[in-house]
Order: C-alpha cells, then sequence, then structure tokens
C-alpha cells in the first residue's frame, strides 16, 4: 500500500536514520542500539538543538534543486533489548498537520514510499567513549520505488540501492534519561527523474544530511525510558552450519610446549598434559559457552600427575565450565579478554588423589585472573584460550587435613578451540 508522508519533501535517511533503532538481525562486529527493558516504542523528531541548522533542517539535495524540511516526527515499535542490524517498516511517519517543507521554485512534493523498507547496519564505534558508532543505509523495495512527488515541476523516483555513499553517526546523549542523536552525511544515491526538469535516468548525485533525536517509551504514550548506542560486544562467531566446539591443549603457543594444564592448592600442584572439552553450539555466536563433556588426562592414561608422585582424578560429575567473552583488546579486534565460571546441577568438581588428598571444587562464579581469547587466522581459522585463573574456591580431605572455604587455588593453562560441522572443521573467530 502506497503510504504519502504529508512532510512533503521529507528526506529519506531522516527515515533512514530514525528506523534504524526497529528491529532484529544480528552481526558481532557491529554496534549495539541498545535501550531499557520494558521499551515498546521509539519516537524520532528533528534535532533543534543539535541539526545542520538550530531548526533542525533534513536537507535531500538532486540535480534538480534542494529539499527541505523544518519537522520530521515517527514512532516505530520494539522489543527485545537491544540490535545490530535493522529491516524497518514504515507504516506511520508523517510530519505536522502543516507541510513544514519546501522544494525548488516554492513546490511542495510529497513523498510515497510504496513498497520500500529501510535497512540500517550499525557500524565501526568511533570516539573514545564507545558510546559513538557509524552506519550505513540501504533501501529495499518488493516492488515500486520511493517516489518524491513535485507534481508538473519534477518527479524524482529512487529505487532500491545499497551502494549509498556517506554514513550515519549516532550518538549516546547521557541524561535523567538516554536518547540518541543521528547526524546523517549520505551521498550517491540513485535516482531518476520526470517532469519539466526533464527525463534523465541512473544519476548518483542524490544526497542527504539531517540530524534527528530519538527516544524510548514504555508504552503509548508511557514514560520515556532509556536508550543508547555503543561499541560492539565481543563474541564467539563461527560458521554457519556449525554443531560443535572442540578445545584440547595447545601444543603449540602454551607456556610449556606440552601444553601442561596447572591447578594448584596449598597442597601442591596437579598437572595434565592433556584437555579434551566438548560444546554443542547453535547458530552463528554466542557471549558465553558452557562445555558438555570435560576430561583430563596424560596421554592415554585417564590421570593427570600430583604432589609426591600420586596420580589425582578429575571428576566432573554433574558440572561444566561456562566460558564468557568480555573487552576487545589489541588492535586487531580479534583479541579479547574473558571469565570462566563452575556451573553444577548436582555436587562438585573433585580432585581425588587417594589417601593422600581430595581436593573438592563447588560452583562458582567468583573467581579473577581472566582467559585471553585470539583468533589464529588459519585455513579454517581457529581460537586460543589462555587462562590465568585465581581465587577458586575449595576444600580438602585426606592425609592432607580436612580444610574449607579456602579461596587460594589457581589455574593456568592454554587451549586451542576448533568448530566443526557433522562433517568436518569449519572457521571460528572471537571479536
Amino acid at each position: 500500500m502506497t503510504r504519502n508522508i504529508k512532510a512533503a519533501g521529507l528526506a529519506l535517511l531522516a527515515i533512514l536514520s530514525m528506523s534504524a533503532i526497529a528491529a532484529s538481525g544480528a552481526h558481532a562486529t557491529a554496534g549495539v542500539f541498545a535501550w531499557e527493558n520494558g521499551t515498546q516504542r521509539l519516537v524520532a523528531e528533528a534535532d533543534t538543538e543539535g541539526g545542520n541548522e538550530t531548526t533542525g533542517v533534513q536537507k535531500f539535495q538532486t540535480f534538480v534543486g534542494e529539499v527541505e524540511c523544518q519537522q520530521v516526527s515517527d514512532e516505530i515499535s520494539v522489543t527485545g533489548i537491544e540490535t545490530h542490524e535493522i529491516t524497518a517498516q514504515l507504516s506511520s511517519y508523517h510530519d505536522t498537520e502543516v507541510s513544514t517543507c519546501k522544494g525548488p521554485l516554492g513546490s511542495k512534493p510529497t513523498i510515497e514510499f510504496g513498497n520500500c523498507d529501510y535497512k540500517f547496519t550499525a557500524g565501526e564505534a568511533i570516539g573514545e567513549t564507545g558510546m559513538e558508532i557509524t552506519g550505513k543505509a540501504h533501501i529495499e523495495c518488493t516492488a515500486g520505488q520511493v517516489v518524491v512527488n513535485g507534481g508538473g515541476l519534477c518527479t524524482i523516483k529512487v529505487p532500491a540501492q545499497k551502494t549509498l555513499g556517506g554514513h550515519v553517526v549516532y550518538k549516546t546523549i547521557t541524561t535523567t534519561k538516554n536518547y540518541v542523536t543521528l547526524e546523517a552525511t549520505v551521498t550517491e544515491i540513485k535516482y531518476d527523474s520526470e517532469g519539466l526538469c526533464g527525463k534523465q535516468t541512473g544519476r548518483t548525485d542524490g544526497t542527504y544530511s539531517g540530524n534527528v533525536i530519538v527516544k524510548g517509551f514504555n508504552g503509548n504514550p508511557g514514560t520515556q525510558t532509556n536508550i543508547e548506542v555503543h561499541a560492539p560486544s565481543s563474541a564467539f562467531t563461527w560458521e554457519k552450519g556449525t554443531q560443535r566446539l572442540t578445545a584440547e591443549q595447545d601444543t603449540e603457543g602454551s607456556s610449556e610446549p606440552t601444553g601442561v594444564q596447572k591447578f594448584q592448592t596449598f597442597v601442591g600442584e596437579v598437572q595434565c598434559q592433556r584437555v579434551d572439552i566438548e560444546a554443542a553450539v547453535t547458530g552463528q555466536e554466542a557471549q558465553e559457552i558452557t562445555s558438555g563433556g570435560i576430561l583430563y588426562h596424560n596421554t592415554n592414561v585417564l590421570t593427570c600427575s600430583g604432589p609426591i608422585g600420586s596420580s589425582p582424578t578429575i571428576e566432573f560429575g554433574k558440572c561444566d565450565y561456562e566460558f564468557t567473552v568480555g573487552e576487545t583488546i589489541g588492535e586487531t579486534g580479534m583479541e579479547t579478554t574473558g571469565k570462566a565460571h563452575i556451573e553444577c546441577t548436582v555436587g562438585q568438581v573433585v580432585v581425588n588423589g587417594g589417601a593422600l588428598c581430595t581436593i573438592k571444587v563447588p560452583a562458582q562464579k567468583a573467581m579473577t585472573g581472566h582467559i585471553v581469547y585470539k583468533t589464529i587466522a588459519a585455513t579454517p581459522s581457529y581460537v586460543t584460550a589462555e587462562a590465568t585463573v585465581t581465587g577458586i574456591a575449595y576444600s580438602s580431605e585426606g592425609f592432607c587435613g580436612k580444610q574449607t572455604g579456602r579461596t587460594d587455588g589457581t589455574y593456568a593453562g592454554n587451549m586451542i578451540v576448533r568448530s566443526f560441522n557433522d562433517q568436518s572443521q569449519t572457521s571460528m573467530e572471537v571479536h
């Protein structure tokens, strides 16, 4: 159904900019639009404080001349709490009842959106605060095109396109209720013309500039909620079709050539030459991974080496490791820090050294230290995990003495994490 915008000449990217906070999709390297839980709708209007001019003028330029709008307003329904990439369906976007737009020679064109939607992808973080990102805009149409109808003077038709130049800058404004400003500077807009201005096709010199404010609300009308943009969230990502991840000792990049895994308590150090971990995965990304099977051993013997020549076993029972990613570090963006947790549905992890000593490690999330995850750009790519974990809580019993509530346990060891589909290895990375 044709959607007429009463605000004559409303520039296309005002819509694209505002719409960028509406709905679904995800890409791990993209910036994030986020809003307070319970937010139901976003309202956009011309930025009368930070716009191109103090009146918040929105400008669409073609070879015919410039269309200017003093005001712009719209609202869009949202769900969830964040998104990276948007396909927005503009079912209600209009200016005030009195037209505030003007075109060349005093014209007052209308804009008809037909069956077109607008897709916006958040891009890289800029600035030092992490609360400012750039983005790109696309026009998608199931049929027809966007029409700027200036009557007999000139009609501009803008088709679906993904090659728009320029960018939109999104900034979080920190106040009692945070909101976002959108500063659009878009170039290379493709269009055709007809009417007294002459019939032309394939022009690519259209431009748009204009600033918009976007605020969140928890109802209609509801009360205002917080909304912001921020730097990309770190994540593990893997190739489509990946079903499982495996981890094993890093025999190349470990602190020792054999990839030894070390668990230290007051009793002494337990060393395992091998570790094998598996985790089932779905989708293409996650910020945390919970292991589904863990085995520590020395080559083909299911024991490790401990103090005084002991050969302890490590029994996980109903416990798993949970690995989470944190901040991006380094200059490549392919390296992050993270944390490890121990999750148990029943019981605890038992390091069984026989009569000499048994160490029991309960479920816990208060461990300190960190894990550094790095993407290794091979074919296919994989991830290394370098663990330096401290503050592990545990208790002991046996010849070593009964103690409870100790928190001086440490763990160190490097692993390689690879991904697989049902037939072969796939690519994975962290960023």
